[in-house]
């Protein structure tokens, strides 16, 4: 059993800056289940275009309201994307 593994630090150096920044904040950030204007790719095309500078120091979470399939309320919360971007 004398595999060699490659360590985080090792994958980290072949991942370039942009590739890292597009990857953590243009895709996955939100469910599904979102109204469609909270989408990932369209946050992360604003801030590339942007380059906004949020001043907030506190970021809550954003909370939305849905429906189950049996008209019930459901309950979502999402990470704010200005923390994810100033990440």
């Amino acid at each position: 059993m004398n595999k060699k593994y490659k360590t985080y630090y090792s994958y980290l150096d072949e991942i370039d800056e942009d590739t890292l920044f597009e990857g953590l904040l243009g895709y996955g950030m939100f469910v599904e289940r979102l109204p469609s204007f909270l989408t990932s790719e369209s946050f992360f095309y604003y801030c590339v275009e942007k380059e906004p500078e949020f001043k907030q120091q506190e970021y809550r979470y954003i909370k939305y309201e849905g429906m189950k399939y049996n008209n019930t309320p459901r309950y979502y919360a999402i990470p704010n994307p200005l923390a994810y971007y100033k990440l």
